[in-house]
C-alpha cells in the first residue's frame, strides 16, 4: 500500500509495484479554485490502475494549509459556499453508500506525548453517539510520523490496544521513517508491531521518490528516473 504523488511523472511505474490501497497525499487537500476541484490526475490513475482509493482530507482547518484566495475570503456566507461546493465537488464525484468514514489523527501511536490514543477513541465514540450514526461504517486511522530513534513498540502496542477497543478496523495512515542509520531496522519494527496486532486491518506507507518530495521514507529514491512516463490521453 502506497502514498503517491499523483501529479507525478512517475506514477505509472508506482501502481505497477500492484499495491492494493493508495493515497494521493495533497491532491485533494485543498480546494485548488474557486470553482471546485481538478480532479484530472487523480481520475486518470483511478482509470488506470483500477484500485481502492483512501481519500486523506476533503477540507483541513489549518489557516496555514489553506489555498491563498481562500485567506482573502471575508465574508461569513461566501466561505460557507465555496466550503459546501468544496465538500459536493467530492463527494458526489466519489460517492459510495459503503464508504469508510475514518477518524484520522497523528501522535496517536508514535509516542506518549502529544494527542495519544485516548481522545482519538473518544472522539469516535462522539461521533458514533450522534443521532443517525448508529450503523456509520466507520474506522481509525493512525498516521503514523515517527521521529528517526528506536521506535517505542511498548507504547505502539498499547496504543493500538486502546484504539481497537471500540471493535473498529484501525489503519497505520501515513507510515513514514525520516532518514536515519538505522532507517530500514526501524521501519521493520514499526511494520512487524502494526502487522502482528489484531486490531490493524491495513497500512499505507507514506513513501516514494526525492524527487517528487517525499524527504522520508525514501523507499526508491532517484532510481525511478531510469524509467519512463506514461500519461493517460
Amino acid at each position: 500500500m502506497l502514498g503517491v504523488n499523483a501529479s507525478s511523472r512517475f506514477y505509472n511505474l508506482a501502481y505497477k509495484l500492484d499495491p492494493d490501497v493508495t493515497l494521493f497525499v495533497n491532491e485533494y487537500n485543498t480546494i485548488e479554485n474557486p470553482g471546485g476541484v481538478t480532479a484530472t490526475p487523480v481520475s486518470c490513475i483511478l482509470s488506470y490502475a483500477l484500485i481502492y482509493l483512501r481519500g486523506h482530507t476533503v477540507l483541513w482547518d489549518d489557516p496555514k494549509m489553506q489555498p491563498s484566495w481562500v485567506k482573502k475570503i471575508k465574508d461569513p456566507e461566501d466561505l460557507m459556499n465555496v466550503t459546501l461546493n468544496r465538500i459536493n465537488s467530492v463527494m458526489k464525484r466519489y460517492k459510495d453508500p459503503d464508504v469508510t468514514l475514518f477518524v484520522n489523527e497523528y501522535n496517536t501511536i508514535e509516542n506518549p506525548g502529544g494527542v495519544t490514543a485516548t481522545p482519538v477513541k473518544e472522539k469516535m465514540e462522539e461521533i458514533l453517539a450522534y443521532q443517525g450514526n448508529e450503523n456509520i461504517k466507520g474506522a481509525i486511522g493512525a498516521q503514523g510520523h515517527f521521529s528517526p530513534t528506536q521506535p517505542n513498540l511498548a507504547y505502539m502496542r498499547s496504543a493500538l490496544d486502546t484504539l481497537g477497543s471500540l471493535g473498529l478496523p484501525v489503519w497505520i495512515t501515513e507510515l513514514d521513517m525520516p532518514k536515519c542509520p538505522n532507517q530500514a531496522k526501524y521501519m521493520e519494527e514499526i511494520l512487524r508491531e502494526a502487522y502482528s496486532h489484531p486490531a490493524v486491518e491495513g497500512i499505507i506507507i507514506f513513501a516514494g521518490p526525492e524527487v517528487i518530495g517525499f524527504g522520508q521514507a525514501d523507499t526508491r529514491g532517484q532510481g525511478l528516473q531510469q524509467h519512463g512516463d506514461r500519461r493517460c490521453n
